[in-house]
């Protein structure tokens, strides 16, 4: 069995999958969602940790809204 882990917060939820192989982030207001694997998804792991040791007083809504900064832009390219 894979395994899946997930975040919900108010604005967002992250899906990983496979240890971190994957992960699908969506912006729950819109519905909009970014699937990330690969270098990808080593990057996103490798962001989010950066984030999260450079802000320990943020909660996960504010990481990822951080987070989704940068990768709604890659969503806007995808729905284009």
């Amino acid at each position: 069995m894979q395994q899946t882990n997930r975040i919900d917060t108010k604005r967002f939820c992250l899906r990983s999958f496979g240890h971190g192989a994957a992960f699908c982030f969506t912006f729950l207001p819109r519905k909009v969602e970014v699937f990330l694997q690969g270098d990808d998804a080593a990057t996103f792991a490798q962001e989010w940790q950066d984030l999260m040791d450079a802000k320990p007083h943020w909660d996960n809504d504010g990481v990822l809204g951080e987070l989704w900064l940068a990768y709604s832009e890659v969503a806007s390219d995808c729905a284009a």
